[in-house]
């Protein structure tokens, strides 16, 4: 069996219906929805299920230049990964294609069978909308009796915490995972399901994922203040950085195309946003962790907004065959 390409992900839909805006704004836009549907136009990835090579540990051609978060695999036996192991990646990653979740893809490694690269996109409605949050799963050699490892790369080199439960360091706080206490790992759980609950961190009020915050007012002072951080943060890492980091072809090729594809389709909504907020400007950000240190620009992400334009519309390998509208990443068995 030879698994090609795998990525999956429902049409998004960006709308900006439900953007909060600052009280006392008298601004408000009409936004139009628009939807994006994502290709794949490279050739295919090749992975051999039934064998693996002992000496794949290189550095990934295209990520060699890309710090991993918290890339230490030494509780991990990588080097020879189980043929139960890799026939279940397949399967989930079929399921996935088959039935696909909305804001959610996946592509496998080019030369570590058990490794896969996910990119959530950030649900409408919450402060991490727009934004594209890329994380590496590494799924050990008894997987799926026992859970992958999750990390999150989209942290500006690790500087940037958007979640109480997504630490900067690349850690993914979740019980499934082992990482976090309440219910845990199954083998009936599967990639799609821990990418959903993962999703399912980045809601509109992230400041209540914390131990003893969940009851604090969703109005509150605390609640806004962290909104607002999460909010410039997406659009300064997960949305520019991310670009750049595309461009630059320091990730995976499927996933860079649907970054560049995404912040084109989202820029002007982006642009909206930065012009509702950019009375913080000058302030300095009031996490209530205490995590997240900085100044807010919203001016000036919104001129960095404007000026990603022509940049981001050739392809990231300069291929004539364009990012297509329509979604035809497909999966083959031979």
């Amino acid at each position: 069996m030879e698994l090609q390409t795998v990525a999956t992900g429902a049409a998004l839909h960006v709308s900006s219906d439900s953007m909060e805006v600052p009280s006392g704004s008298g601004h408000h836009h009409h936004h139009h929805h628009e939807e994006l549907k994502v290709v794949a136009t490279s050739a295919a990835m090749h992975h051999e299920i039934s064998s693996y090579d002992n000496d794949e540990e290189a550095p990934l051609p295209k990520l060699k230049k890309l710090k991993l978060e918290d890339d230490d695999d030494s509780s991990f036996a990588f080097q020879n990964p189980t043929k139960q192991c890799l026939h279940r990646i397949h399967n989930d990653l079929t399921k996935l294609y088959n039935d696909p979740i909305e804001g959610i893809f996946v592509v496998p490694d080019d030369n570590l069978a058990n490794r896969c690269h996910a990119l959530l996109l950030g649900p409408t409605g919450t402060p991490y909308e727009f934004g594209s949050f890329y994380f590496i799963m590494d799924f050990p050699n008894s997987y799926p009796h026992e859970p992958p490892k999750v990390t999150i790369q989209t942290t500006d080199l690790g500087t940037v915490r958007f979640n109480p439960n997504i630490y900067a360091c690349g850690k993914v706080c979740l019980s499934i995972l082992g990482t976090w206490s309440g219910p845990s790992w199954t083998p009936a759980l599967t990639i799609g399901s821990v990418l959903l609950s993962i999703q399912s961190l980045m809601n509109a009020t992230p400041y209540h994922n914390e131990p003893g915050f969940e009851s604090i007012h969703v109005g509150g002072r605390q609640p806004r203040n962290y909104n607002n951080i999460i909010r410039h943060e997406t659009i300064r890492v997960a949305v520019l950085g991310m670009v750049e980091l595309a461009l630059a072809q320091k990730l995976p090729q499927k996933l860079g195309e649907l970054i560049i594809e995404t912040a084109q389709a989202t820029k002007e909504c982006c642009g909206f946003l930065c012009e509702e907020y950019k009375g913080l400007d000058g302030l300095p950000f009031q996490d209530p962790y205490k995590r997240n240190k900085g100044i807010f620009q919203f001016r000036r992400l919104q001129e960095r907004l404007e000026a990603m334009g022509g940049s981001t519309s050739t392809n990231t390998n300069n291929e004539e065959e364009s990012v297509s509208m329509t979604q035809t990443m497909s999966m083959e068995e031979t």
